[in-house]
């Protein structure tokens, strides 16, 4: 028998992949930008996590209709932190992938032109702890002020974020020759710190969840 963990993400996936294959076509539109412009389309290596984890946490469907054919035998009450728990650790996977397929797209183009090579550690601490925020503060938003309300709210963060935080970063370090190897360490330091610090954003969204937040999302397979 599978563990519960592995059921609860393959059903966060089955719910994601209804239109994942749109947000596949902007990683190749995104990734194909940043190979042909390198830092011209610097962007790039921020704001593509960055739409992936918000895709993942706002994908879920909010109407609690049943999963797709096929994972019914699973779906036995379980602790609504399990149910909640899955969302985040589908999150950070995602983010994971695009960090990781950042990065790779990052390399390759520092070996066609190495006078436009930035620190791997810089992107990884940039793309992991701008999806840490999405995440850490997403969630609970959905579950307090609902799905409409909430999604504006991040997508406001979310450009604020990679406007000013990422972009010009990224764009103006390599510009200047380069980003420090301190910055590219602190950044993967905090970036470790703040997923480390998700159980109390989890806390928050359960608290959220069992006031009966606006529009939450309500299973069968929510342990009641």
């Amino acid at each position: 028998m599978k563990p519960m963990t592995y059921n609860l993400l393959r059903r966060e996936w089955l719910q994601y992949k209804s239109f994942g294959r749109t947000w596949l076509w902007i990683w190749v539109l995104y990734l194909g930008m940043y190979l042909l412009l390198g830092m011209a389309a610097g962007f790039v290596v921020v704001f593509l996590p960055i739409i992936m984890a918000y895709s993942a946490i706002y994908s879920a469907k909010q109407t609690g209709e049943a999963v797709n054919a096929g994972t019914e035998d699973f779906l036995l009450p379980v602790p609504l932190r399990d149910v909640l728990w899955a969302k985040y650790l589908f999150a950070f996977l995602m983010g994971s992938a695009s960090a990781v397929v950042v990065l790779a797209a990052v390399l390759f183009q520092t070996l066609l032109n190495p006078e436009e090579a930035i620190n791997p550690f810089y992107v990884l601490g940039v793309t992991m702890t701008y999806t840490a925020v999405i995440t850490g503060v997403g969630m609970p938003l959905l579950y307090r002020f609902g799905a409409t309300k909430a999604r504006f709210t991040l997508l406001v963060l979310m450009g604020i974020s990679a406007a000013l935080g990422g972009s010009a970063a990224v764009v103006g370090l390599a510009a200047l020759g380069g980003v420090p190897d301190g910055a590219g360490y602190a950044l993967t330091i905090t970036a470790v710190v703040l997923w480390a610090l998700m159980p109390f954003s989890l806390r928050l969204t359960e608290r959220f969840y069992r006031r009966g937040g606006v529009d939450h999302e309500r299973h069968p397979i929510v342990e009641a």
